[in-house]
């Protein structure tokens, strides 16, 4: 996430499959999240993803979230900044929902460097209300940057990492976007994690109104 929040009026939907590989299953998960903008604040649904596994249960739904983001005035010429709340709660089937109300609270910075380059940082710590020491730190880094010779199409490469008790996660992140008019973007991504040897591929849209 970025540190922008969308303007009153504006809505935003995104949606997007992946191809995620495990250690024993590789399934397809479906997500969507819409966000829209009031005065200073910006408002996040997120859908229940539909997951394809190779499983006893071949279609299997994901919890749904409510969030909240809020752009932080805390100066620096370059930088922006913002916080952003996420509350989940345990709609989705019983072998892929947390089983558990939970909450996830991100700080985000973002800078602009030369040459259209930009960097976005999120920090946060996520976790189950029945289990708050239990939860997971994260942080990710992502530069963006303009693809050489394309216009409209940027490209970003990045690193993120999830601590918990016992089961860390290291990323290494890719993609690209491609925006097509004014309001639709189009994203290509794909991470690998060297430690677990997981990897994922995905593909995504979001639309402006």
């Amino acid at each position: 996430d970025k540190a922008s929040v969308l303007a009153p009026g504006v809505w935003l939907a995104e949606v997007g499959g992946t191809i995620e590989a495990e250690v024993n299953d590789e399934f397809l998960a479906w997500r969507a999240l819409v966000r829209t903008g009031f005065a200073g604040v910006e408002m996040r649904l997120f859908l229940p993803s539909v997951l394809v596994r190779n499983q006893d249960r071949f279609l299997q739904l994901g919890d749904m979230g409510f969030g909240v983001k809020v752009p932080l005035d805390l100066g620096g010429a370059w930088w922006s900044w913002a916080a952003m709340g996420t509350l989940t709660l345990p709609t989705g089937s019983e072998r892929v929902s947390a089983g558990d109300p939970g909450a996830d609270a991100t700080f985000i910075g973002q800078v602009e460097l030369a040459g259209e380059v930009s960097l976005a940082m999120n920090a946060g710590y996520g976790f189950l209300f029945g289990d708050f020491g239990g939860g997971a730190a994260s942080l990710v880094v992502t530069p963006t940057f303009p693809f050489p010779g394309s216009g409209g199409l940027r490209a970003y490469a990045g690193y993120a990492t999830r601590i918990r008790s016992g089961d860390d996660d290291q990323v290494i992140e890719w993609g690209l976007t491609r925006m097509e008019g004014a309001d639709r973007q189009w994203d290509l991504n794909a991470g690998y994690d060297p430690g677990s040897h997981t990897w994922f591929l995905g593909i995504g849209v979001a639309q402006r109104r």
